[in-house]
Order: structure tokens, then C-alpha cells, then sequence
């Protein structure tokens, strides 16, 4: 489950970032200030409710599966962008 929490907020961060939309020449679309820092926020979330319940396998798992997760988004998103 936390997993799935920080992914989709992942998702719409990578989404509307301002570099990644300069680098593939879309038109800038931006996201509040308050909402992007919720979305950080949400997205750490997880890994800090691990931390202090002293979990720190599922912190392990998390933290790779976000990142290897956050890599593929990243790594498709032009191709969809560009469809």
C-alpha cells in the first residue's frame, strides 16, 4: 500500500516537472506550491511511518521499488507525451 501512495505521487510530480517539460518542448503546465510540496510530502510518508515503527525490511523494499518504479515512469513518459 505504500508502495502504490508514493508511486502515484511520484507520478504527478514527474509528470509536471518544469525541467522535463522545457526538455520535450510541451507547453509549461504547473502545479500549485502547496500541492507539490503535499505531494512530496505524501510521498515520503510511507518510508517515515517505517522508520518509527521500526520496520526497516519494508523500508528497504519501499524505498527500491519506488525507485526502480520512479525510473520506469520517467523512462516512458516522453514516449506517452509524445503520442
Amino acid at each position: 500500500m505504500g508502495i502504490l501512495w508514493s508511486v502515484a505521487a511520484l507520478g504527478v510530480l514527474i509528470r509536471y516537472d518544469r525541467k522535463r517539460q522545457r526538455a520535450q518542448k510541451l507547453k509549461p503546465v504547473e502545479i500549485p506550491k502547496p500541492l507539490r510540496q503535499s505531494l512530496w510530502l505524501a510521498l515520503v510518508v510511507p518510508a517515515i511511518v517505517f522508520v518509527a515503527i521500526g520496520n526497516f525490511s519494508a523500508l528497504t523494499n519501499w524505498a527500491g521499488a519506488v525507485t526502480v518504479i520512479g525510473w520506469g515512469i520517467a523512462f516512458y513518459l516522453p514516449k506517452i507525451s509524445a503520442a
